[in-house]
């Protein structure tokens, strides 16, 4: 059943955009570094475009996150005004599987 369970997080990486990895990636980072259990939608914007306003890619990081939990990578959640996100127990585990850091470093390279 292991190797079943790599096969899809593969597939399910493998799937998305670069630009959604990329962010996913980037919450993990995040999440570690701050020792955070969420992260808002605001500072994941500005860690990962530090030169755009994030009024200008709200949209698209939200989307970005709709995806991410649809696959079931991320939750999401809204604490009074502002949105969050966090990996999932299974996002944890996609990202720290060693065949998977593979493929993201791979994508990485051929950006």
């Amino acid at each position: 059943p292991e190797i079943t369970a790599d096969a899809s997080m593969l597939n399910v990486l493998k799937s998305l955009p670069r630009a959604e990895l990329k962010l996913f990636k980037a919450l993990h980072e995040l999440q570690n570094s701050l020792k955070a259990k969420h992260i808002s939608y605001k500072s994941l914007a500005s860690y990962l475009y530090p030169e755009k306003d994030y009024n200008s890619i709200r949209s698209t990081i939200t989307q970005f996150i709709l995806r991410l939990h649809t696959e079931g990578l991320v939750d999401k959640q809204r604490i009074g005004r502002e949105a969050y996100t966090k990996l999932t127990p299974f996002g944890y585990k996609t990202i720290k599987n060693t065949k998977i850091q593979k493929v993201i470093k791979e994508l990485e390279v051929n950006e």
